[in-house]
């Protein structure tokens, strides 16, 4: 019985890629909680050692976030260029988590060793060192890591279903990473000194820390996608480059004969669809038939660009330049792909939500309840109860869907902080919010990663490209976003609330700042389910995905079953012969 063509395009994308492991799984995870445990610092309690520690005012500290920002969303377009020029035996991703691990944990310990910390104020010295350090631990070091950690999962596996595991181990452990951070610093910095050096030696821990999974992750994670060893460009050998030089100028030639015999099938094919129509719809009306004709030729038009596509990234592959595409063109087909945005937008929320509570809640413990201790026990309750929420989830994806689970979070998110407005100084239910608030948000951390992956799919069937790196750069981008814009808002806020960071304990603070720091804890995470809500609404991509991936089949097992028809017919010439 002969195969079909989905079949062969099924068997094609399967080849690829097979099932990960729990190891693989486990120590890819381990690469989150790494970035974690320096990201989980940067996004909580850096803002209070900044202003309460190195005695720099909020507003100077929310300016030089904000222009960070702007530096940031560079760097990850930059960075994910880079990614798509890397051809290493690695592969394209991996690597640079071998290479910039180090910087990475150095630039983390940096951030703590401002000069001049006992001088109150803003002097020139401590600004520039502060601007310059978080830079370099954020923009540089940060997106050298975590962009092309991110692209590894996509080139780990096509399969949706074993990202979606992927991403949902990763997001359950990821939070360990703050749990490390966050709940263990505050007493450990008491327990050193309570002093700027305290602050250097735990990070100094931490850094270690994370240097040991991320070594980890490198040494377990291979990539399995567009990984081609035999045409990496030597750096010793140069008899060896000029061997592989002659035989990718074969292969380029080999494969534009292929490209033109595959526009005359696809022609041909054309031709026997108005045949057809011709044929089998004389006792249609006119309107019918030139409805369909319309239809087949739209069809035609469409495989012919896809065609054109795929046969520019193969003969760039062959070229060791895999998936590269003019910068225009490459940006055009980022742009337009409408889930995209859609699922950047669900990656900022996400961050807004962990950048708001994580930075405002250890200002809401020690000024508004009294109790600095609290702020690392709520937080523990609210991972831990994230990451079960998360494991949770992983049998419901299939058969909830992505979207629809998300969906569902977020109402429930939603309802359980709007039920925290009306006794908010309760200690009892600022753990129920906790404990809610979690629950509502394990759905989107156990699902975005797999439609990260998905947006990849979607982006391949509609132009014919993968974009891993541009995709997730763009996740990146979303990240950073918002916990740039969670950091600035809070801190601009507090600034103009009169918020003084140098005040002790008993003296308090003033009433406007009390009420400015309890309406952000209060109301913050509202806004945020109701705008991840929204988004989910026009995130339509479940709805379409199969049907999606059984029109990419087709094209792939289309394309195959040609491939070998033409290699019959070649082996038939030559036995004639």
């Amino acid at each position: 019985m002969e195969r079909s063509k989905r079949t062969i395009g099924r068997e094609a994308y399967a080849d690829r890629s097979g099932k990960i492991s729990w190891p693989v799984r486990l120590a890819y995870a381990g690469g989150d909680v790494a970035c974690n445990v320096v990201f989980g610092m940067i996004g909580t309690l850096l803002t209070m050692f900044y202003t309460d520690y190195a005695l720099i005012t909020a507003g100077t500290i929310g300016i030089i976030m904000l222009v960070s920002r702007i530096f940031d969303g560079f760097s990850d377009v930059i960075m994910g260029i880079i990614v798509e020029k890397t051809h290493s035996r690695f592969g394209k991703a991996r690597p640079w988590l071998l290479w910039m691990s180090i910087p990475f944990c150095l630039s983390a310990v940096l951030l703590f060793t401002v000069p001049g910390v006992g001088v109150k104020g803003d002097p020139w010295y401590k600004v520039l060192y502060v601007f310059i350090t978080y830079n370099f631990c954020t923009t540089v070091c940060y997106t050298a890591i975590n962009l092309p950690y991110g692209t590894l999962s996509t080139l780990m596996t096509d399969k949706s279903y074993q990202r979606d595991m992927l991403g949902n181990v990763r997001m359950g452990l990821s939070p360990l990473g703050k749990i490390i951070a966050v709940v263990a610093t505050l007493p450990l910095v008491k327990l050193m000194g309570n002093n700027q050096m305290a602050w250097a030696k735990t990070m100094s821990i931490w850094a270690t820390v994370a240097f040991i999974l991320l070594l980890m992750n490198f040494l377990f994670c291979k990539e399995t996608i567009g990984v081609d060893k035999k045409n990496a460009i030597p750096s010793k050998n140069r008899a060896i480059e000029k061997i592989n030089a002659i035989k990718t100028n074969v292969r380029v030639n080999d494969e534009k004969i292929d490209y033109k015999i595959r526009k005359i099938y696809l022609k041909n094919q054309y031709k026997d669809q108005l045949f057809n129509i011709k044929w089998f719809s004389k006792n249609q009306s006119r309107d019918y038939i030139k409805e369909k004709k319309t239809q087949a030729l739209e069809s035609y038009k469409e495989k012919l660009k896809v065609l054109h596509a795929k046969h520019f990234n193969k003969v760039n592959d062959i070229k060791g330049l895999k998936n590269k595409l003019p910068m225009g063109r490459a940006l055009k087909f980022l742009v337009k792909n409408k889930y995209f945005w859609l699922v950047l937008l669900l990656w900022m929320f996400q961050s807004v939500s962990f950048g708001v509570v994580g930075t405002i809640l250890p200002y809401f413990c020690k000024w508004v309840i009294h109790d600095e201790n609290l702020y690392s026990t709520l937080f523990l309750v609210e991972t831990l109860t994230l990451v079960a929420g998360v494991f949770a989830c992983m049998p419901l994806v299939k058969k909830v869907g992505k979207r629809n689970l998300a969906l569902i979070g977020s109402v429930i998110a939603l309802a359980g902080q709007v039920a925290y407005i009306f006794n908010a100084k309760s200690v009892g239910m600022i753990y129920m919010s906790c404990v809610v608030r979690s629950i509502g948000l394990a759905p989107l951390n156990a699902v975005v990663f797999g439609m990260l992956g998905d947006v990849v799919d979607y982006g391949h069937w509609k132009n014919g490209v993968r974009q891993e790196s541009f995709i997730c750069a763009g996740g990146s981008v979303g990240t950073k976003l918002g916990s740039g814009l969670s950091s600035v808002l809070i801190t601009q806020l507090l600034q103009l609330a009169g918020y003084d960071g140098s005040r002790e304990l008993a003296e308090g603070q003033s009433e406007k700042a009390l009420t400015m720091i309890t309406n952000l804890y209060i109301i913050g995470p509202i806004v945020i389910a109701a705008g991840v809500l929204l988004v989910l609404i026009f995130y339509q991509l479940d709805k379409h995905y199969d049907e999606m991936m059984d029109e990419l089949w087709d094209t792939v097992g289309g394309e195959a079953l040609l491939k070998h028809k033409l290699k019959e017919k070649a082996e038939k010439e030559k036995k004639g012969r």
